[in-house]
């Protein structure tokens, strides 16, 4: 609570050490993870697939403190918590999103992370977003993510503000071909064949006498020659007007820096894929009181993630548990098993098309 008497949540993390009050490692102030776990939207007993007890107790005690300080009940001071956070988060998506011209109502929500389904409806129902999209295994979505992507190396060579006009066409092909060499040698002593190694070109463009330049892709084969160049620069000119709206003809430019991507390409990850069955009752594990806003505290179906058949349908106020992750459904909502086991939650009716 700031001196104005405002709540806030971060910039702070407690981390994994001491970690949130509810961990019984030590830590003792509020975290947005003690706040879910007095609003019954986590499970003391299945965190970490259930080898890891959350002291509910230890949570209440300090979101209580919270509580005392704002004159809320303990439930109202987490829900709370859980808006500050949910209110920082939209935040951060406006300003990569609609900040920039971007209609997020067109675009469905990717939540990922432990937490991420506990907030992922919330969030893209303020942002008017169509639905929300809890990926399988979520929890470890970054990390499985890191191990089956393309690995990928860039190298650079500055050429120094360069103009067009005044290029040395073969010192940029030599330039080209020696980080392009660079990129082949380093993927293959990491392992990759030489089918699995893809070398793309860029070059950093700008007007002359500006800060900023534009990085832009050249012609995916062939040698750097006059014809590539007055692509690349056309490509200039209609990539500037796009950025800011106007592009004098004729101005002088300049090529600071070329760059090449080397990646070597990855087999990638098949997730298991299911035949659909709308039969959800077998992944019914109990029920149990969730607290909502303007609801308070709501009986709640819990589902097991693992045992929903795909094509099936969950509908709030539910939780959807597993042993890395949760989602939270209010209640009116609904959740769609894809084929791959991913979780589609509709937010918005699709729009309907005008007769003529």
């Amino acid at each position: 609570i700031d001196p104005g008497g405002a709540l806030n949540v971060g910039p702070h993390s407690a981390g994994a050490e001491p970690g949130p009050a509810c961990y019984g490692r030590g830590g003792a102030q509020a975290t947005v993870t003690d706040a879910n776990l007095v609003l019954g939207r986590l499970n003391p007993t299945y965190f970490n697939g259930g080898r890891m007890t959350l002291d509910v107790a230890a949570a209440k005690a300090a979101v209580g403190a919270i509580a005392e300080r704002l004159k809320l009940s303990t439930e109202e001071a987490a829900l709370g918590i859980v808006k500050v956070v949910n209110a920082n988060m939209i935040k951060g998506i406006a300003t990569v999103t609609i900040q920039r011209g971007i209609d997020v109502r067109d675009f469905s929500l990717l939540s990922f992370g432990g937490a991420g389904g506990t907030h992922a409806v919330d969030i893209a129902r303020e942002l008017g977003m169509a639905e929300a999209i809890v990926p399988p295994m979520p929890g470890t979505f970054s990390a499985v993510g890191l191990l089956v992507t393309d690995m990928r190396h860039d190298y650079v060579t500055a050429l120094g503000n360069v103009t067009a006009a005044a290029a040395d066409i073969a010192a940029i092909e030599r330039a080209y071909r020696a980080m392009e060499e660079r990129g082949r040698a380093d993927l293959a002593a990491q392992g990759f064949a030489p089918r699995a190694i893809r070398l793309d070109r860029f070059a950093d463009l700008k007007v002359k006498g500006q800060t900023y330049e534009l990085s832009l892709p050249l012609a995916k084969r062939g040698r750097f020659d006059r014809p590539a160049l007055r692509a690349l620069l056309a490509s200039f000119g209609a990539l500037y007007r796009e950025r800011y709206a106007f592009f004098f003809e004729g101005e002088p430019i300049e090529i600071v820096n070329l760059r090449v991507s080397a990646f070597g390409r990855n087999p990638g990850l098949a997730l298991p894929r299911g035949r659909p069955r709308r039969l959800v009752k077998t992944a019914r594990k109990e029920t149990r009181p969730i607290y909502f806003e303007s609801r308070g505290w709501v009986p709640s179906a819990i589902y097991e993630r693992r045992d929903l058949a795909a094509g099936g349908i969950v509908r709030g106020p539910a939780l959807i548990e597993e042993e890395t992750s949760a989602t939270l459904l209010p209640p009116g909502t609904v959740a769609r098993v894809a084929a791959d086991f991913g979780l589609s939650i509709p937010l918005k009716s699709p729009k309907r098309r005008r007769r003529t």
